[in-house]
């Protein structure tokens, strides 16, 4: 059952085009959220039974966006679809790489307070709060 995994994520990804920062919400069994990149991200979840999860993932990149798995970037909304299994163990902090894609993957748990960043919304929460904090320096630098 996948409702022991549901809660809110941050995920750390590295591959060799570089690396990302995800916020993510798996709720009964669906992952929903969204990068640094301005990404999207949306899975189906399904315990294996055997300790691993499968993730029926699609990732929707925004034109001018590269994939940290080595593609390049598009003029236009790129969408991927892939079936990544991974183990359970990875829901507890612990490293993890897809060996297909060379890509190490990191999920943590973090409070709930910042499920906002994985929903619709949560692309415009990053840059409001990006916003405020560069005025914040702009003021403290005395400019």
């Amino acid at each position: 059952m996948t409702a022991q995994f549901d809660g809110v994520y941050s995920v750390i990804a590295s591959a060799i085009g570089g690396s990302s920062i995800a916020t993510v919400k798996i709720e009964n069994g669906h992952l929903i959220g969204n990068d640094i990149s301005g990404s999207r991200y949306a899975a189906d979840l399904s315990d294996t039974g055997d300790g691993n999860v499968t993730f029926d993932l699609q990732v929707q990149m925004p034109p001018n966006v590269f994939g940290i798995w080595g593609t390049s970037p598009s003029e236009t909304v790129q969408t991927r679809s892939m079936a990544i299994p991974l183990p359970a163990t990875v829901f507890e902090g612990k490293p993890f790489t897809i060996p297909s894609y060379d890509l190490h993957l990191v999920f943590r748990r973090i409070s709930d307070d910042f499920e906002g960043l994985a929903g619709p919304n949560g692309l415009q929460q990053m840059i409001d709060h990006l916003t405020q904090v560069q005025q914040i320096w702009k003021n403290s630098d005395g400019g």
